[in-house]
């Protein structure tokens, strides 16, 4: 993202301007420039239906932006962003926006989760969201102390897509805490996650069946402040199966299987998501 770049027209040089660099499997580079945005736009992340290789022209982005504004950009078609009609009672202001290629849609939780916001690449300029309903299944049983301290935590959702086409439902859970680093200080800590796969067999296109789960095999998923992403760990040499990688207000793994949550820190104190770079874009990582 940059300010200020060589095409931008004069009555444009104070808006946002979103730039990407591609680089095919043949190290092939292709630039990619994308209308402006408003000034002062907070981008909370990007989603994408391909990678814009150069040989396919036909790719959808969507923008997610602090708070619950979101917009659409369908390359090769119009030069402009579409503005998709959103209030803060339909859009989670904090969980991430994804892309399915199994639905071909985008999704992105409502504030409870009780249900996904959901638009396809065909969605126009004041077309209406669709919302899908998520009903959760086989919860977990809390001790009641387990309820009150839940009950004092911020929680985020995030959906997520394997390389093979599963959905999870992740529910972040943080809390704040006293700590002791040079000076007395409250911080907010990540406590828990909670893990929820899809039911295919019960799932229609208004409906997500999510049933609570404490295993997904080979894989790992990695949250942070982009669009979440699941990987095989057997494909990256030093991943650990059935465990969330994740960069928020603190940098950490939690171990999925043992229920244990390990925060990554210095001598400082607990590493930050702005001490540790973003995770890479899942589309990153898919072949060409």
């Amino acid at each position: 993202m940059v300010e200020k770049t060589e095409y931008t027209l004069p009555k444009f040089i104070d808006n946002v301007h979103l730039y990407m660099e591609y680089i095919s499997s043949r190290n092939i580079t292709k630039n990619f420039y994308f209308p402006p945005l408003p000034k002062g736009s907070q981008v909370q992340n990007i989603a994408m239906s391909s990678c814009p290789d150069i040989n396919n022209e036909d790719w959808v982005m969507a923008v997610k932006f602090s708070g619950s504004k979101l917009k659409l950009y369908r390359h090769n078609k119009d030069f402009r962003w579409i503005d998709i009609e959103t209030t803060h009672e339909s859009i989670s202001p904090h969980s991430s926006l994804m892309y399915s290629k199994k639905d071909q849609r985008f999704y992105v939780p409502t504030p409870g989760c009780n249900y996904l916001c959901s638009f396809d690449l065909n969605f126009k300029e004041k077309d209406k969201l669709e919302f899908v309903e998520v009903r959760k299944k086989d919860l977990p049983k809390y001790e009641l102390f387990e309820l009150m301290e839940m009950n004092a935590f911020t929680r985020t959702d995030h959906m997520v897509e394997s390389p093979s086409g599963e959905h999870f439902l992740i529910s972040w859970y943080y809390g704040d805490e006293f700590e002791l680093y040079k000076t007395l200080t409250v911080i907010h800590k990540t406590k828990s996650f909670k893990v929820f796969r899809e039911d295919e067999q019960l799932t229609d296109r208004k409906t997500k069946f999510m049933s609570y789960t404490e295993n997904i095999g080979d894989l790992c998923i990695f949250l942070g402040h982009g669009e979440a992403m699941c990987v095989p760990a057997s494909t990256i040499p030093g991943l650990k199966p059935n465990c969330i990688y994740f960069a928020g207000h603190n940098y950490g793994v939690f171990d999925i299987t043992t229920q244990t949550c390990s925060l990554f820190s210095t001598d400082e104190g607990l590493l930050s998501s702005t001490q540790f770079p973003s995770w890479p874009h899942p589309l990153s990582l898919t072949p060409n």
